[in-house]
């Protein structure tokens, strides 16, 4: 059965998001991954590395194959998390 996202229900769009963002996980380009690797290893220079994810994001800063849509949700979830552990930590 084919669904066009318009017609679903909320919860059902949830489902089908979850359920993209999990083969996005699983199938990360060359990019994503290095991008989300400087993100995990960013130690106390975690801003500066949001601020180029955002210039790349933004076109400012070039990049071979940046990555897609599904993939920068999952690279500012992880900036995120870092973001709220080291405020945790502090």
């Amino acid at each position: 059965m084919a669904y066009h996202v318009k017609d679903m229900s909320q919860l059902d769009r949830m489902i089908f998001e979850d359920r993209i963002m999990k083969e996005v996980r699983s199938a990360l380009s060359l990019s994503a991954m290095d991008l989300l690797k400087q993100i995990k290893n960013a130690n106390g220079h975690l801003p500066a590395v949001g601020a180029l994810l955002y210039k790349i994001q933004q076109g400012k800063v070039k990049m071979n194959n940046p990555p897609s849509a599904p993939e920068w949700s999952l690279l500012w979830e992880a900036y995120h998390e870092q973001q709220q552990a080291r405020r945790q930590n502090s």
